[in-house]
């Protein structure tokens, strides 16, 4: 994953790259073209974006492409949201970045105030 934002709370002591295991997951609207922020994006070059769907439709590409954001943020109305498709090993609540990444996104969103 690559870290985009350059907000000075979310991305506090976040590593501007970071390699996991993951199941990552595929949007059917970019989040970013609904007006969000985008902390994280996954390089979809070293991951297989079909998945283990292959009996499906094996001639269709699930990925997103070259952008591919898996982390974001945004206003809504007088507050925050926070959005994070990453975690889903419960060993993801022992990585530093993980662990940092949510710590930022709980100031984050009780720090609004509009």
């Amino acid at each position: 994953m690559k870290l985009e934002s350059n907000d000075e709370l979310l991305s506090q002591e976040l590593t501007k790259s970071w390699t996991r295991e993951e199941e990552w997951y595929m949007f059917y609207d970019n989040p970013r073209n609904n007006g969000c922020e985008i902390l994280y994006t996954v390089d979809e070059n070293g991951i297989n974006p079909s998945g283990n769907i292959k009996f499906l439709a094996s001639d269709k590409d699930w990925g997103m492409g070259a952008d591919h954001p898996i982390v974001w943020y945004h206003d809504v109305g007088k507050g925050r949201a926070f959005y994070s498709a990453i975690g889903h090993k419960g060993s993801s609540f022992q990585e530093q970045n993980h662990l940092k990444m949510l710590e930022n996104a709980i100031r984050y969103v009780s720090l609004f105030d509009n």
